[in-house]
């Protein structure tokens, strides 16, 4: 439901050649009421409208869109990104703006075609810079560690989809600049006392949560326009008072930004490789103390027992020993 009426949104704001930061807010908040009710209709013979406590949901998760288009309303006014494209297709036949198959060559000679949906397409029209946004219930950070491991590659993948397919799309090579994880779900914030609280009318209220993932620094002005140093307000970063970026920070330089997008298309297709050859075996990674299990669905059905088989064990890398080892392997290739 999320999804489905945050698409319709961007999409009717594509439609009448608006964006979050000139969009009426009460023209938008009437949209969502709008199309809460309708896909709440759709779903399952009225099942969002058959009791009071379904009802209460189908609210609760109009006002959660709500909070999130506040969100990227302000982040908008910060930056020059605009939303392009909502639930953009690649190789699956029939969807609308429907790009090819990614294609993707393995290191034996292989063919992979991915196919797949991206949740957002923002641009920069000028610069032919592309961002792209997944929602998340949780929306945690981008962890490098699991990208280097080729445990997380879908985010990376999208702007490899849009580098590969911009001429398609009636626009010239197209360059990655941002894939960020947008949270869904909000949630209460401790303060020390009622008047340290950010008052919901400030702008910097709806900048609280902040999108998560990796952007190149080239564009950082692009992101906050009004950032010269400190903190940024609209996504995880620090510039310190010599330029510099500080720890913690989601931003990357060119060299490594292009060496990570270099590293995800290499590890998809080592992955499809061992696929082909066969290793489809349960063997689940342990990294520290993460591991799949807990999580997976399959767990009451699944025979591998750790102790008799034994987990496949994983080095954990911090963010900037993944960044080095990107652009080594980026050099060796």
């Amino acid at each position: 439901m999320y999804h489905d009426i945050l698409e319709n949104v961007v999409r009717q704001m594509l439609a009448e050649k608006r964006d979050f930061a000139t969009a009426d807010p009460k023209i938008t908040n009437a949209q969502i009421q709008q199309f809460a009710t309708q896909i709440g209709q759709s779903l399952r013979n009225e099942l969002m409208l058959s009791s009071a406590r379904n009802q209460y949901l189908l609210q609760h998760v109009e006002k959660t869109v709500g909070q999130v288009v506040d969100g990227q309303r302000a982040c908008a006014r910060r930056g020059k990104f605009k939303p392009w494209k909502a639930e953009l297709a690649f190789g699956i036949s029939g969807a609308k703006d429907s790009l090819p198959a990614f294609e993707l060559p393995t290191p034996r000679g292989n063919l992979v075609m991915l196919h797949g949906k991206i949740d957002r397409v923002d641009l920069i029209e000028e610069r032919a810079a592309v961002a792209v946004i997944d929602y998340k219930l949780s929306g945690n950070a981008l962890d490098l560690k699991r990208v280097y491991h080729g445990i997380s590659l879908q985010l990376l993948t999208y702007l490899l989809v849009l580098q590969n397919s911009g001429e398609q799309l009636g626009k010239q090579k197209l360059t990655p600049a941002a894939a960020f994880y947008v949270k869904l779900l909000r949630q209460l914030e401790a303060v020390d006392h009622p008047a340290d609280a950010t008052k919901p009318e400030d702008e910097k209220f709806h900048l609280k949560v902040k999108p998560r993932g990796i952007f190149d620094q080239r564009f950082i002005g692009a992101l906050d326009g009004e950032l010269d140093t400190g903190r940024s307000d609209v996504v995880q970063l620090f510039i310190k008072k010599d330029g510099n970026i500080g720890a913690n920070s989601d931003a990357a330089e060119s060299e490594p930004f292009g060496a990570l997008l270099n590293l995800v298309r290499r590890r998809i297709g080592q992955l499809a490789d061992q696929i082909i050859d066969g290793q489809i075996e349960a063997k689940p990674y342990r990294m520290g103390l993460d591991t799949p299990c807990p999580h997976c669905p399959y767990r009451p059905v699944c025979r591998f027992d750790p102790v008799m088989d034994g987990y496949r064990p994983l080095t954990s890398y911090s963010r900037d020993e993944v960044i080095e080892r990107a652009v080594k392997e980026a050099g060796d290739a």
